[in-house]
């Protein structure tokens, strides 16, 4: 579905609902805002900058995202946020969020950023419904199982795992000399 623009980015964005997970594509309609978001450092908007094509990151829901950002900076990550914003809706509502990026200078890979949305789970799911962005697919229940990314260890990432309280396992594949950690988050598993 169309999302719309964020001014205050320069972007705009197209979304592809799996129930309440989805995959965002952002397309950039203003450079010089682009550019002035792309400098905050560990946000999205950095990452795209680095790289403008393909899938660069992914965003973690929240409901605790103020407790998170003191956790994280607790435990020595860099943090920014959390940071609201909003945007207008082609019908005239308006949808409102929260954002938290973390990050380390060390870490060549970039982390997950988190979201916290100003309406409830089953009350953004009930909208969306309404609209029309959440609706059966013709060939059944479409989910994102797992999101997999290829890393040179997983220092960080388990970090972040279990400070997040999530269920981590680690396997160990001989024939292909790889190391795997899955991480179990309630509707997804995120593979390393």
């Amino acid at each position: 579905s169309i999302g719309g623009k964020h001014e205050m980015w320069g972007t705009y964005n197209a979304l592809s609902y799996f129930d309440l997970s989805y995959i965002e594509c952002i397309g950039i309609f203003d450079e010089a805002k682009f550019e002035q978001a792309a400098s905050e450092k560990h946000s999205l908007h950095a990452s795209i900058a680095q790289d403008k094509s393909g899938l660069s990151r992914f965003a973690v829901r929240t409901t605790t995202i103020e407790q998170d950002a003191e956790k994280f900076r607790e435990a020595g990550f860099e943090v920014s946020g959390p940071t609201a914003f909003s945007r207008t809706r082609e019908d005239g509502s308006v949808v409102g969020w929260q954002l938290l990026y973390i990050g380390t200078p060390t870490t060549k890979f970039a982390c997950p950023f988190f979201i916290q949305w100003d309406e409830a789970d089953d009350v953004r799911h009930e909208a969306l419904e309404t609209q029309g962005v959440i609706a059966k697919h013709a060939t059944g229940d479409l989910q994102l199982a797992e999101l997999h990314f290829v890393v040179p260890n997983f220092v960080t990432f388990e970090k972040l795992a279990v400070l997040c309280g999530v269920t981590i396992e680690k396997v160990s594949n001989i024939n292909d000399n790889v190391d795997i950690m899955n991480v179990l988050l309630p509707n997804i598993t995120l593979v390393f």
